[in-house]
């Protein structure tokens, strides 16, 4: 039958029928609402809901933020340090004061996880759970609120007028993949100089071994020049600062303070060195792969550009002249000439 007869009009039954697509979807805004032609236009169209959008936004949310953001290894760990405890007849705290420093979770988080049953216990095993009712949710800081007292923000100001302006190393963790290895950063505010430090887990054990290796490394006279004040966020890696801040014997090596929740401007430095940082070690790249020879390479070449805030020379040179270049050798970290610097992820590879 010849289309001019066909009473079903141009529709994907006809055998003959082939789409044809608008050329301007293949431009922004990609959809006809603004289209002055939408009306008389008999091709396929495009429109933008707001409501429907917004909705749909909402619901992927919801669904993403559902479960427990733990990798598989990391729920056999903590299942294997408070499973056999719990079954001892101890609390969910007392069992976490244990593991503390080994388990990736806050003692609120264990909550959740043998009220989920996603441990190898239930609620059965927590002798007074089951007397009590179903509590209101109060929301809670992610870690002790007991490691901030006397080194909150301003304590730390404080600290510094009293002291003289001691040197300060801001601290933070760049992190991988979920699950997967991390990075302890370590920036020194007066040379712009950047360590870097890979830990198998991001737990505050690891932060811990890290400490006691650079003051064994070191030695103690030159760890505290380089490590006088610390100031980091209030990540649940940092929440034993104490172990961070004492050796094995009780003698004190450095001193540590938090910033206020949700102010990362107060530790600006490590913020943005960590930009350059990604420059090579991309965000939400998997960690895995790398060894501390490859990241001491990174460091080489991260510290090793100019920099305008040091009067046009590197961060290296910076922390040579205040420290010595012993430092580095002790640390295996090599030194790179500006013109061979790269940002590139090849760095990495």
């Amino acid at each position: 039958m010849n289309c001019a007869y066909c009473k079903e009009g141009c529709s994907p039954r006809c055998p003959s029928f082939e789409r044809e697509d608008c050329p301007k979807l293949e431009k922004p805004p990609y959809v006809c609402n603004g289209c002055k032609t939408r009306n008389k236009c008999t091709l396929v169209k495009f429109f933008y809901r707001p409501a429907i959008a917004h909705n749909r936004y909402r619901e992927t949310l919801s669904v993403s933020r559902q479960g427990f953001s733990f990798a598989p290894h990391e729920m056999e760990l903590i299942d294997a340090c408070i499973s056999p405890a719990l079954k001892r007849g101890l609390s969910p705290y007392s069992a976490w004061t244990l593991a503390k420093d080994t388990i990736p979770c806050s003692v609120r988080t264990l909550y959740r996880l043998v009220s989920a049953k996603a441990l190898s216990v239930d609620s059965f095993d927590l002798p007074y759970k089951v007397r009590y009712r179903p509590r209101r949710k109060v929301k809670r800081h992610k870690i002790d609120r007991d490691c901030r007292k006397g080194r909150t923000y301003n304590d730390f100001l404080r600290y510094m007028e009293d002291e003289g302006e001691p040197a300060v190393v801001e601290m933070d963790t760049v992190v991988g993949t979920v699950g997967g290895k991390v990075i302890l950063s370590l920036y020194f505010r007066t040379s712009c100089y950047l360590l870097l430090f890979l830990r198998e887990r991001n737990t505050a054990q690891s932060v811990i071994d890290i400490f006691n290796r650079l003051d064994e490394t070191l030695g103690r006279e030159l760890f505290q020049k380089l490590f006088p004040v610390l100031l980091t966020d209030n990540g649940s890696e940092f929440s034993n600062p104490r172990a961070i801040e004492f050796d094995s014997h009780g003698v004190q090596r450095t001193r540590l303070f938090y910033c206020d929740p949700g102010v990362p401007n107060q530790k600006a430095g490590v913020e943005g060195a960590q930009k350059h940082l990604r420059r090579i070690l991309e965000k939400g790249s998997s960690f895995d792969h790398l060894r501390q020879e490859k990241l001491n390479q990174v460091m080489a070449h991260l510290n090793g550009m100019n920099r305008k805030k040091l009067n046009d020379i590197s961060p290296t040179d910076s922390f040579s002249f205040l420290f010595g270049r012993e430092v580095l050798s002790l640390l295996g970290i090599p030194e790179l000439p500006p013109d061979r610097v790269s940002l590139k992820p090849c760095v990495a590879d």
